[in-house]
């Protein structure tokens, strides 16, 4: 249903006006529009537990889970060499079809390129609908919603596509995956957290806050860009618990995850003027955010697979000049000492694993092919040549590739 989502203007000029009240004054008055706007729009029906995980046979966000582990526990991948069961080829020219996601739920893939919104059927990949698209956006899909979301604006889609809500933001700011608890739909920049109804996609309230890249197993939510903190969500609000700061140079780079009781961080080098690409991995203890192990890379580290025994970690070299010219991938147990490593002489995306296999593919090159490692090894199962940057999910028993070429699903 339609939502007049976006806060009217007097609503920003009369926050505006507020500017020169004391900070006590500002609070109490920000409160009281908060609780009147709730008060208006009633309790949420939508009501999304805090311990909501991914139904078995489906990959329904960027990182699989709210978690971010990039890990599906039920899934059954190919370990032999495997057979193309079906391959959808984009129709709109490859400039229109840059990959932005690949996920799967409810037996239907969903792909979003620059040009067009596609469902289709996860086990013979006969389209089952189509809707033009003009920008860039990435997809999740949440309890039986899809959502599909920009810098600027977030949507509501039921899983045929058609619109629940649409909310505009007033900037440019909110990149991240949307986090949904209690009633309540979190969207988050590097440094503003939205918060919106459910039911409508009316923003409730602002606020700033350093909350980039947040992941949640159920408990408090994890964010930062170059600290990282730990917030309890009380009464519909973030509060902090802890936080880490170590400052610059190094910062939050792609997806953190946490599992087990730790937080995997995968961390770039901003350089400090000396032209290098370096990375760092990090693991926190979720109790305090003890340092538990810090392992430097020589490229920066992509967003991590966590499987419960390892963490699995590509780099690639991402400066514009050299960009995905040269990467690793590694294994490693959670107290940081390596199990074995992958080089090729090009950059990697960010893995994938599921029954004690790791799929990893090509970054921002078409040198090197998608490969399936045995997780615990890191013998050579099977390699197929892909098309750069492919976005790979794992559901069932497939492993699903997507390109700005087409999507295939492999299956052995």
């Amino acid at each position: 249903m339609p939502s007049n989502a976006t806060p009217p203007a007097w609503r920003r000029r009369e926050f505006i006006a507020t500017a020169s009240l004391s900070l006590g004054a500002l609070a109490g008055c920000s409160t009281v529009r908060t609780e009147f706007r709730e008060r208006r729009l009633g309790e949420p029906d939508r009501r999304l537990s805090p311990d909501w995980r991914p139904d078995p046979g489906q990959w329904p966000m960027e990182g699989y889970n709210f978690a971010q582990t990039s890990h599906n526990p039920y899934a059954t991948p190919p370990r032999d060499e495997p057979e193309i069961v079906w391959t959808y080829e984009h129709e709109n020219g490859q400039e229109q079809n840059s990959l932005r996601t690949l996920i799967v739920a409810d037996d239907t893939v969903y792909v979003r390129t620059d040009g067009e919104l596609v469902a289709l059927d996860a086990a013979t990949g006969q389209t089952q609908w189509t809707q033009p698209r003009e920008d860039r956006a990435t997809l999740a899909f949440i309890a039986g919603r899809l959502y599909e979301f920009r810098e600027d604006q977030l949507r509501a889609l039921t899983p045929g596509g058609e619109s629940i809500w649409e909310t505009e933001f007033d900037d440019d700011n909110y990149y991240y995956t949307p986090l949904e608890r209690d009633g309540w739909v979190y969207v988050t920049g590097r440094d503003t957290v939205a918060r919106l109804h459910a039911d409508t996609g009316d923003i409730i309230i602002t606020a700033d806050l350093d909350a980039a890249s947040p992941i949640t197993a159920g408990g408090p939510v994890y964010a930062g860009r170059y600290s990282l903190t730990a917030y309890d969500i009380v009464d519909a609000e973030f509060s902090s618990r802890w936080t880490v700061d170590d400052g610059f140079p190094y910062e939050s780079y792609g997806s953190t995850a946490v599992a087990n009781g730790l937080v995997v961080r995968s961390e770039r080098h901003n350089y400090a003027g000396n032209g290098e690409d370096r990375g760092r991995l990090s693991i926190y203890d979720v109790t305090d955010g003890t340092r538990r192990t810090e392992l430097t890379t020589a490229r920066t580290t992509q967003s991590p697979s966590v499987d419960g025994q390892r963490v699995y970690v590509s780099t690639s070299d991402i400066r514009g000049g050299t960009i995905g010219s040269a990467g690793q991938l590694a294994a490693f147990s959670v107290d940081g000492e390596e199990r074995w490593r992958y080089e090729p002489e090009a950059g990697l995306q960010p893995p994938v694993s599921a029954d004690g296999t790791v799929y990893v593919g090509p970054f921002a090159n078409d040198r090197v092919p998608l490969v399936a490692f045995d997780a615990a090894t890191g013998n050579e199962l099977w390699r197929r040549d892909v098309a750069s940057s492919p976005e790979l999910a794992i559901a069932g028993e497939t492993l699903y590739v997507g390109t700005s070429e087409s999507v295939r699903a492999f299956r052995a």
